[in-house]
This record gives C-alpha cells, sequence and structure tokens, in this order.
C-alpha cells in the first residue's frame, strides 16, 4: 500500500476510476467502494454506470462519461484514505497571531501597571489576571454580591415564563429556574475577569455577550436535560427529561483553532475554567474585531468600485448626450440653411395667395427659432447646464476606466 498515490490530480483518479472496477479500486485503498464513490462526488469525478464492467467483460464498446473542467482549485486535487486537515489561511494565521501578541502584551501591561489605553485608571487598580482567577473565582456558588449590571440581566431573566420543558430562556441564556442562581455566579465571575482588560457584559443584543471597543463576543449558557428510560413490566419503553443542573457554555467567535465550548463533567464544572473561558474571549474578541475591520474594509472597497462603475456608466451617456446634441446642432443649421434659401426663393413684387403667405410666415419664425437655438450663447448655456463639457469633470476616474463585472459577487 505504500506505493499507492494518496493525492493525485482528478484526472488521474479519473483514469483509475475507469479502468479498474471501484471494489478492487477500493480495497487498494483500503476504503468501501461507497466511500471512493463519495470520494469522486466530491470532487465531480463521474464514475462508471451500472452495467458497465459487465459490457466491458463481453467486448462492447462502452463511452466513458467525460471529465468536465472546475474552477474551483480545491477540487484539483483528490486525497485518498481519509479527510485531510484543511489548512488555515494566511488571513487566519495573520488574526491568530496577531490576537496572542495583543494578549501577551496587555498582559504586560496589567502585571507591570502601565499607563497606556483609556482603561488604564482600572487597569493600575486591578490585580494581576492570573492571580485574580484564582482568588476571586468562586468554587462553588455563593450569595455574593454581584456586579449591577449582572443583577439587572438575573432579575429580568427570573422574571421570564418557564416554557412546557420546564426552561426559562433570555437572550441564549436557557436554564431551569433552580439554576439562575449559578448562571449569576458564572455572569459574576466572567465579568470580574474580564473588566480588567476593558470588557463590560452586553445584554442590548439577541444573545448575551461582553464588548470592548465596540466589538462583542457572544456567548450562551443551556442546561440540556437528561432523558431516563423506564421499562414497564410488560416491557414498553418511556421516557421522562429531568433537569439535571448541568451547564453548557458555547462562545460564538471566530477565533479558530481556540477552545470555544465547556461542558459541567463529573469531574469539573465551567466554574473550573472560568480562567480558560476568559482566554478564549480575549483571543475570539481579537478575531471578531479584525473580521470586522476587514468587513469594513471591504464594504469601502465595493463602494469605491461601485461608485467608479457608476461614473463609468455615466461617461457613456455623456457620450452619447455630446454625439446625440452635435448632431441635434448640425441638423437645425442644415434646416435653417435650407428654410433661408427657400424663402430667399419667393418673388417679392408678386401677389402671394394666403394659405402662402402664411408658411412663409411661419418659415420665417422657425428660421428664427432655429437660429436662436444654434447661436454661441445658447450653444453654450446648454451645454453648461447638461455639463458635456465641464471643467473639472465631475465624472473623471484618476484610476482610470474600471474592470467589467464578471458575476454578482464582483466588486
Amino acid at each position: 500500500m505504500d506505493e499507492l498515490k494518496r493525492s493525485m490530480a482528478r484526472e488521474e483518479l479519473y483514469e483509475l476510476v475507469w479502468s479498474t472496477p471501484m471494489q478492487k479500486l477500493a480495497e487498494r485503498y483500503g476504503l468501501s467502494d461507497r466511500g471512493l464513490a463519495k470520494t469522486c462526488q466530491r470532487h465531480l469525478v463521474p464514475v462508471p454506470s451500472r452495467g458497465y464492467w459487465a459490457k466491458i467483460n463481453a467486448g462492447q464498446a462502452v463511452k466513458r462519461t467525460p471529465l468536465r473542467k472546475v474552477g474551483n482549485t480545491a477540487l484539483h486535487t483528490v486525497h485518498i484514505g481519509g479527510r485531510q486537515s484543511s489548512t488555515p489561511s494566511p488571513y487566519l494565521l495573520e488574526v491568530m497571531a496577531l490576537a496572542r501578541r495583543e494578549i501577551e502584551a496587555e498582559n504586560q501591561r496589567l502585571s507591570c501597571g502601565v499607563d497606556d489605553g483609556p482603561n488604564s485608571a482600572s487597569i493600575k487598580q486591578a490585580p494581576a489576571p492570573e492571580k485574580l482567577v484564582e482568588r476571586d473565582r468562586p468554587a462553588t456558588p455563593t450569595s455574593g454580591k454581584l456586579q449591577q449590571e449582572v443583577q439587572a440581566f438575573i432579575s429580568e431573566l427570573r422574571r421570564c415564563e418557564v416554557d412546557r420543558d420546564g426552561f426559562i430562556q433570555l437572550r441564549w441564556i436557557k436554564v431551569a429556574p433552580k439554576d439562575v442562581t449559578r448562571v449569576g455566579i458564572i455572569l459574576g465571575s466572567l465579568t470580574l475577569q474580564l473588566k480588567p482588560y476593558g470588557f463590560v457584559l452586553n445584554g442590548s443584543g439577541n444573545r448575551l455577550g461582553f464588548s470592548k471597543d465596540g466589538t462583542t463576543v457572544d456567548f450562551e449558557i443551556e442546561a440540556p436535560r437528561k432523558r431516563e428510560t423506564n421499562v414497564s413490566r410488560s416491557e414498553w419503553r418511556s421516557f421522562t427529561y429531568k433537569h439535571v443542573g448541568r451547564f453548557k457554555l458555547r462562545i460564538y467567535g471566530r477565533a479558530e483553532g481556540v477552545k470555544k465550548e465547556w461542558i459541567d463533567t463529573d469531574a469539573k464544572s465551567i466554574e473550573d475554567h472560568i480562567d480558560k473561558i476568559v482566554d478564549s474571549f480575549r483571543i475570539n474578541h481579537v478575531a471578531e474585531r479584525e473580521h470586522d475591520e476587514r468587513s469594513r474594509q471591504e464594504a469601502e472597497r465595493r463602494a469605491h468600485m461601485a461608485s467608479r462603475r457608476k461614473m463609468a456608466e455615466q461617461r457613456t451617456k455623456r457620450e452619447d448626450d455630446r454625439l446625440a446634441y452635435l448632431r441635434w446642432i448640425a441638423d437645425a443649421r442644415r434646416e435653417a440653411d435650407d428654410l433661408r434659401d427657400t424663402i430667399a426663393t419667393v418673388p417679392v413684387n408678386k401677389d402671394i395667395p394666403d394659405d402662402y403667405s402664411r408658411m412663409l410666415a411661419w418659415a420665417q419664425k422657425r428660421l428664427q427659432h432655429l437660429e436662436e437655438q444654434t447661436s454661441v450663447d445658447k450653444i453654450q448655456a446648454t451645454l453648461e447646464m447638461k455639463e458635456l463639457f465641464a471643467d473639472p469633470d465631475p465624472l473623471h476616474d484618476p484610476e482610470g476606466d474600471p474592470p467589467p463585472k464578471v458575476n454578482y459577487w464582483d466588486y
């Protein structure tokens, strides 16, 4: 099996599946034929239909389904025999490196009490984060006084109605009424540990979160019920669901490779992981902030390109308007010359019929109108009003004409 290629181009896999039966080929790679077929399907490699090999063995000519080209470069290389771990993008690696550098620098400032930032006053008075976690995090729920923002949320949570499954929920905090006190303890511990880093509890959105510098990292706490099976004497099974008080806390952040979910176990509870949860919040905050900044820059680039494309369309329309106006001037002047020649050929001394006279009067008015419309002053006023040759040009693009839009997502 060592001589088999585990990674190959789509074209190579295509030749293999059309020259070797799927079952035999799958056995060579330690897969099921269904597993190999799914690999081919993911990479858009067609496989022989049923009866293909029977026709081949009978000496019949059978057409292959052609392998079509795909634009997605991720499908060009096929990995056989297990899912390959995806390589993080350079952008994600850069964000994670930035997050670790910022957290390390922030820890250093906190430990030294350096005045650096808008929260420096609170930082100087705050103890070092490592000592703070061990000293102030309660091992078990207590009746200590909670922070004002935590008290406000817990009071609102207690006022929620119990649903048919015995839960109360508010902003993605879903627990049994008896577990509200513990929720307050966890939120109080997180608020206390995150405060020196500039975070505040934010309950203004649809989901509870911790905010810093305008960026919020959301999270949820839920207490899944435990299902118990009851068997009657007639061996009829029924199920009951009990609230056992075990919590699951999940952070909704964009940092990859960082733990974002904690569940109570027999050995440890969520309270035993407060320090790790705090670290995850900090890393996810940097990742979320960088994502927001990248999204903002992307939106600005899209708006800028949309503006350039709109100006390009306006320039094209203006060229059509320029040409149309110039043609109108030429046609109007030709018509004026024709009218002038026609009027000049009419005998002056002879009696002219009434209708003929009225036509000449109309022609003279028409000629006068055309002469006025094609005068230098009138043309200049029209050009200024329509901005056909304005200087400076309001539609000038210093970057030149933008590239054409290829698809809907292009900008």
